[in-house]
């Protein structure tokens, strides 16, 4: 695989949306990341660089084929046929300046973003109504991403060319974002072959060593959001799964080892269930403590019921009866609980996106909205791989596949989303299974269960399915059980499709059995291979009346889901972050400025308005005069001595001496007027002031004041001119 590096320098400000607004503050927000800094997704980076590609093709400065080849084909309905080639990463600020940003987020929030508004024109040039639309844009800044070429597929004459052919896609990409026609987001954007070292994970091929007992475990830690489609309807909002199915970590390995495999190996292996995945599941930790001491997050039994309306730590109860006790008793249905007795909630990521027409200039195309609800980026899992006796060989091939570098799971990760990092771990404590006080067994389903009789999918359980067949007096009892039930169709991508429908148990389900007499530690070690079918995909993990499980404690204690922070870097700025930092610090500046500013000069005007009645009841200073003296305001900026001079020559100018400011010798002891409170504001005097005019430095003093005078002359001219109409 080669690695390219993008560098994106913007321009003039740009706008890479979210698709949601900030009620009457902005019609339309720009991509935060989670630091709450611009930046570009891996899709829009992509869907660029095809772009420039397809343009370099049409002209015929790229060999035909080369944009499908390397960025995947589009079927007539506008859907990929194929991803390609090409894997791209988020376009981001540089390390050095994101951690620079992150000491100062205050600056950061105020210094990168503005907003701009515009509005639709009648052919006479007058403003629509109702038309009015405010668009949030961040400031020009650099851009970097990575860009990945894998070697299959891709011929060796395009290998030796693809540095040539992706600088000239690149040179190609003049715009971004939305509204480019109207003169948002001009770039250059430039692409360089770099050489980066290997990834570093937690066992390197040379040391590693495959334990005795057939099991390992594994962690798995997402460096970009992940996509794993929760049911296979496209109506309505898209969801995500809380957790990463084993399927996609068996065919995270069976995309890797594909080509080198016979087909005889590569059925038995990964069709077979000779090697086997079980369910990553998220970690939670106690709030504040670190994600080293993370928990396994299992999915919230069905048997715990809490009464409503008691606070966030509600009282728990596990009923193995049917019939839930209490005050209004409702299932708790959502999130991840512990064994240490705390439950937290994956908060999923939603983002929409919309295609681009590259015939209309790069505007949205019609009814091409939609959206991906996805895993956050730094979020920690922890899954099982097992496998059978004799398959040490594949078992080490598979683990290495996935230990060796970041690997991509779920959908759409040829761009912006599915790059995860795999690692050994140590397994968790064991889950040892509570003593039966009665004749009732509780089975919990740690995930979903396929059943089958005849070869036909069943939702009913039966005792040989549990290997109870033997046990007298033995039976499933329904009415007491807490089921769950799920269809969905996993997507197939060696064939391009997707594979039969499948109607399981769903996970967290608790079934309940008469089983009198049974040791559910025997039956627990029976059962820990699985049950049923898919065990190679996770289906099939159960655990037999587990303690944590059947013995909730009364309340439960609030965790939060383990996150894994990027590492800071200490990195000198260069000349070009230094430029960006320096101007974010001064669009923050300006903008508190203004804020400030907004503000007193609204108490300014109100002051105003009042003497002006009262000082002269004899004088009609027109909003025209008070218009002037805005405009004088704003022209001269921040040279507060040169307004004062320019103040007072317009003041004792002719006719307006009588009404704003008399020569001195003419005024004698007549009350100050207008003129005076003008003048004096510029130096604080008679006033309101901020708190923080003291700590000000000179210059923020000067402008903070010229920019008050601006807004009170307009609100003056503005209560005068409503006077007058």
């Amino acid at each position: 695989m080669r690695t390219f590096a993008v560098t994106i320098e913007l321009r003039s400000y740009w706008h890479a949306g979210t698709g949601l607004g900030r009620g009457a503050d902005a019609d339309a927000l720009v991509l935060r990341d989670r630091d709450g800094l611009p930046h570009l997704p891996g899709k829009s980076v992509k869907g660029l660089l095809r772009e420039g590609m397809q343009l370099a093709e049409d002209f015929g400065r790229a060999p035909s084929g080369t944009t499908v080849l390397l960025f995947g084909a589009i079927t007539d309905n506008r859907t990929p046929a194929s991803e390609g080639s090409v894997q791209v990463d988020d376009a981001s600020l540089s390390p050095a300046l994101t951690t620079a940003l992150r000491q100062q987020p205050d600056i950061a929030r105020a210094g990168l973003f503005s907003t701009i508004s515009s509005t639709a024109m009648t052919d006479n040039g007058v403003a629509k109504d109702h038309t009015l639309r405010t668009h949030e844009v961040a400031a020009p800044v650099m851009l970097w991403a990575t860009l990945r070429v894998e070697d299959t597929g891709v011929g060796s004459d395009i290998q030796q060319r693809l540095p040539e052919l992706l600088s000239r896609a690149a040179a190609l990409t003049r715009s971004l974002g939305v509204h480019r026609h109207r003169g948002l987001g001009r770039c250059m954007v430039r692409v360089e072959e770099t050489t980066q070292p290997p990834a570093a994970t937690s066992a390197s091929p040379a040391a590693f060593a495959l334990p005795k007992n057939r099991e390992q475990w594994l962690q798995a830690t997402l460096l970009s959001p992940v996509v794993v489609t929760a049911r296979m309807g496209t109506t309505g909002q898209h969801e995500t799964l809380d957790y990463l199915p084993g399927s996609v970590f068996l065919g995270a390995a069976a995309r890797a080892l594909r080509p080198g495999w016979d087909d005889a190996r590569f059925c038995r292996v990964f069709l077979g269930g000779a090697v086997r995945f079980g369910d990553g599941l998220p970690l939670g930790c106690a709030v504040g403590a670190p994600t080293g001491s993370g928990e396994i997050g299992w999915p919230v039994p069905g048997c715990w019921f809490t009464p409503k309306l008691k606070g966030e730590l509600k009282e728990v109860v596990c009923c193995l009866d049917g019939h839930p006790v209490g005050d209004q008793p409702q299932q708790v249905r959502v999130g991840c609980a512990t064994a240490g007795h705390g439950r937290f909630r994956i908060r999923p990521d939603y983002l929409l996106k919309t295609a681009v027409d590259r015939d209309q200039f790069g505007r949205t195309e019609e009814e091409k909205l939609y959206g991906y609800e996805s895993l956050p980026a730094g979020s920690v899992f922890r899954c099982r791989a097992s496998w059978e006796q004799g398959a040490d060989a594949d078992a080490e091939a598979v683990l290495r596949a996935l230990l060796h570098g970041p690997v991509r799971l779920g959908r759409s990760r040829s761009a912006q989303y599915g790059r995860v990092q795999i690692g050994l771990c140590a397994p968790p404590p064991p889950l040892p299974p509570a003593s039966m006080t009665g004749e009732r067994m509780a089975i919990y389903l740690a995930s979903d269960l396929a059943l089958e009789q005849k070869g036909m999918p069943v939702l009913s359980p039966r005792l040989e399915d549990f290997g109870l067949e033997r046990v007298a007096g033995a039976r499933f009892l329904p009415e007491a059980s807490q089921i769950r039930t799920r269809r969905y169709a996993p997507w197939n991508d060696f064939w391009h499709t997707r594979d039969t429908e499948r109607f399981v148990l769903g996970r967290g389900s608790v079934l309940v059995f008469h089983a009198p007499g049974v040791d559910s530690a025997a039956l627990q070690q029976q059962l820990n291979g699985g049950v049923g079918r898919l065990r190679h995909e996770g289906l099939g993990c159960v655990q037999v009346h587990p303690g944590w499980v059947v013995q909730p404690p009364s309340k439960l204690v609030e965790f939060s889901p383990a996150s894994h922070q990027p590492g800071t870097t200490n990195a000198n700025l260069n000349n070009t972050e230094q430029r960006v930092l320096d101007m974010t610090v001064r669009h923050e500046r300006s903008a508190r400025l203004e804020t400030l500013a907004l503000a007193l000069g609204r108490q300014w005007a109100g002051a105003w308005i009042r003497l002006h009645q009262e000082l002269d009841r004899d004088v009609r200073l027109g909003a025209s005069q008070w218009s002037l003296v805005c405009a004088t305001a704003t022209r001269r900026g921040g040279d507060i001595a040169g307004l004062r001079t320019e103040l007072l020559d317009f003041f004792q100018n002719g006719l307006r001496s009588q009404y704003w400011l008399p020569d001195p010798p003419k005024r004698g002891d007549a009350p100050p007027r207008i003129g005076d409170h003008v003048l004096k504001a510029l130096h604080w005097q008679g006033v309101a002031q901020p708190s923080q005019l003291a700590t000000m430095p000179e210059a923020d003093r000067h402008a903070l004041a010229i920019g008050t005078l601006v807004i009170a002359a307009s609100q003056m001219a503005r209560k005068l001119q409503r006077r007058q109409d």
